[in-house]
Order: C-alpha cells, then structure tokens, then sequence
C-alpha cells in the first residue's frame, strides 16, 4: 500500500525527484540533513507506479559487485595472503578501520595507515591508499539501462558501504548519483552493513513496510541482516542475476534479460 511520510530526518539521503508516467501515487517526504558538501533541505518525491496491486513498492540496490565491478577483493586477498575471497569479505567488514573509515569516522590517510597496520600489509600507507582509489574499476555493461528501466516502473535507490575516496572520486564521476531517487550511502549516514540499524534506518526512513522494499546486495551477511528486519533481500552477482530477480519478481519483462545481452 501506498505510505505517505511526514518530514522526518534522513542524513545522508540524497534525492533527485522523478515522477514515472502512470500508476499509483506514493509519497516520499525526508528531510536532507546532511549530504556531505554542507547542503541542507527538504525534498519531496513523487512517484507513480503501475505495479497496482504488486507486491514491490521500492527497489534499493547495493553497487560494488551488483552494479559496479571492483577488483579490490583480488587485489587485497593476494597483499593479505588470504586464501578465499568470502574470508577476504569477513574480515573486511568486521575490520575496525574499514567500519570507521566507511562511517565517516576518520580521513583517508589515517584509515591507510591503521589498515596496514592491522592487516600487516606488506605496502606502506600512500601505496595502499592508491590501490584502494581504483578498486571500483567501472559500472557493469548494462546497470544504467537495468536501473532506468526498473525506475520507469517505482522508485529506486542505492544501500552502499563506502567513502569519500571512492563515492567523490569514482561514483560523481560515472554518474551513479543521478541514477537513484534516494541514496544511502554509510560516510554519510554513519552506520554500515550489515549492522542492523543500517536496514531499520533505511525502513524508517522510506516509511514503507519492509515487505515491499526488495534490496540486491551481493553479500550474504549483508541479506541475511536485511532479511532480519523484513526486508525482501535477495543475494545476486552482476547485471544478469540481478535483472532475472527483478523478471521472477514481477517487476521486468522477461525480454528484457536477452535484450541487455549481459
């Protein structure tokens, strides 16, 4: 069912109204408190869906491994001498560094030298922190149509753990702030994945039954978290699995899928 929010804050959140050509109408009120370049606000979004009757009223997207491609997971299992990249993935998000740097807690120098430190890289700080800027290599062939696509249909917006290196110097770069309604990014918010209260924030935020907000993340913890708190979380990899979701769900065409040709 449709969910109308009163002006609530929402650090970090950005917003880009669009309105879909038919539909249901829903609501969307979230007071911008803080979007990382000083900017403070109120923004409404509405959107009309054709999903009347669905079971979908949002779709949220993780980016590193679902939209974006990263090669960071090879490059630190091989400095670390980590034998699978899941354990690479376990000890990343449960390192405090990581945890601080990815929550806005500390500056890009600080977080390179207490990764090094931690991890016992054999790599000095400024090498490391250079490896780190590249991780995100690019957008997956296909996540721009894949996005627009399912945003024609309801809103959508992006749950990604990141930073100021990498969302100011990669993501500004590709775009992908323009490609969601609403962005929840962890530097911003100051909570990460998969803590629960990064997915009860998100929830509370969108006032919308967790049950009609599907979330693609390509991390088991991080879905099985989200599951947590009633969240329709569905583990994929890449542009293909996430679109054959998004058809067996409802909310694609099956045509659609052979058409990215991904």
């Amino acid at each position: 069912m449709a969910a109308q929010a009163t002006a609530m804050q929402v650090a970090g959140v950005g917003c880009c109204p669009t309105v879909p050509a038919s539909g249901r109408l829903l609501v969307l009120r979230s007071l911008w408190v803080s979007d990382g370049f000083g900017g403070d606000g109120i923004a409404e979004l509405r959107y009309r869906s054709p999903m009347v009757g669905g079971e979908i009223d949002f779709v949220l997207f993780d980016l590193g491994g679902v939209l974006v491609r990263l090669g960071g997971v090879v490059a630190m299992q091989r400095l670390a001498g980590i034998e699978t990249e899941e354990e690479v993935w376990q000890r990343w998000l449960t390192c405090p560094w990581v945890r601080r740097f990815e929550r806005g807690g500390c500056g890009p120098d600080e977080f390179a030298a207490g990764v090094v430190a931690e991890w016992g890289l054999p790599i000095d700080p400024g090498g490391f922190l250079t490896q780190f800027r590249n991780w995100p290599e690019a957008l997956f062939d296909g996540a721009e149509e894949l996005v627009a696509k399912v945003r024609s249909q309801m809103p959508v917006g992006c749950l990604t753990n990141t930073n100021v290196v990498h969302w100011d110097d990669q993501a500004m770069r590709w775009g992908i702030d323009e490609m969601f309604d609403v962005r929840f990014l962890s530097h911003r918010l100051g909570l990460i994945k998969p803590d629960r209260a990064v997915f009860e924030h998100v929830v509370g935020a969108l006032d919308l039954p967790a049950e009609r907000i599907v979330f693609f993340d390509d991390n088991d913890a991080n879905v099985q978290q989200a599951r947590a708190v009633g969240v329709n979380a569905l583990r994929v990899r890449g542009i293909r699995e996430t679109a054959e979701a998004l058809v067996s769900l409802g909310a694609l065409p099956s045509t659609f899928v052979d058409r990215l040709g991904v």
